[in-house]
This record gives C-alpha cells, structure tokens and sequence, in this order.
C-alpha cells in the first residue's frame, strides 16, 4: 500500500509539472556504479557411457563440458599414466599429443574465460594392458577470487 501512495505522489508531481510549463532540471552528470566480485569458478565435467577398455586406435569418451570465469583464463589437464607412448588426446578431433615424460598433458589453454562443450576421445597405438586410469582438471591462469 505504501508502494501506492508513493506512485500516486510521484505521478501527481510529474501532472504538476506539465501543466505549470516547468522544465526538467538539467542532469549535473551524476552517475553510480555497481560492483561487485564473484568468486573463481573453474571446473571440468566428463558425460560418458563408457565402460569398454581402450582398444587399438580411436576411442571416444564422452562429452567434456567446460567453464571457467578466470580473467586470466584457464588451463584443462589430463593427468595419465607416465611412459604413455604413441598417442594423442582428441579434442573436437583436433590432435594433442601425449606428453611421454610426464604424467599429464595440458589438452585446453585458453587466455580468456570460457565455456565450452566438447567431445573428448585417446588414440592409442597398441593393446592398453591392465588399468590406465586419467583424471581430467581445470586449473585458472589468474587471480583467484
């Protein structure tokens, strides 16, 4: 109710002021500003069926869903197994190959923020014996809020 009133002044001052002839005061240029700070928000999902071992050759896993609001962008890494030879990381079929010596290749690095849905696959060159476990993480490039 007190919402009401307070229209019906405002509007019976603004009727005043057409029929009295007066002009609107002239803006004196000030203004406001609205700020705020989110915090960081950088992360990675996998949406798999997958439950095949790897095979010889190409190898879908699933869809990989990205979102970071880093300022100084993202990096996204899959952690694998050291001594990984002959193979690649599929990203949306761009190549990227395997780092031999370490045990994790950096598959995404964006200087921006982003979101983005992509599809993830691993070619390897021969039979994958045993367990070949990968763990996917995003990691920002800037300040963390």
């Amino acid at each position: 109710m007190a919402k009401t009133s307070v229209l019906v002044r405002f509007a019976a001052i603004g009727c005043m002021a057409a029929v009295g002839g007066t002009a609107a005061p002239a803006s004196n240029g000030t203004s406001f500003t609205v700020t705020g700070r989110v915090p960081t928000i950088c992360e990675v999902s996998l949406t798999t069926q997958r439950n095949a071992p790897l095979a010889p050759g190409e190898n879908r896993i699933g869809v990989m869903t990205e979102l970071c609001n880093n300022v100084g962008g993202y990096r996204l890494i899959l952690a694998h197994p050291q001594g990984f030879h002959g193979g690649w990381i599929l990203v949306d079929d761009r190549r990227v190959p395997i780092a031999e010596g370490a045990g994790q290749t950096v598959i995404i690095d964006s200087n921006t923020p982003g979101y983005a849905e992509r599809q993830l696959g691993v070619y390897v060159e021969g039979p994958v014996t045993g367990e070949f476990p990968m763990t996917l993480y995003a990691e920002p490039k800037g300040p963390i809020f």
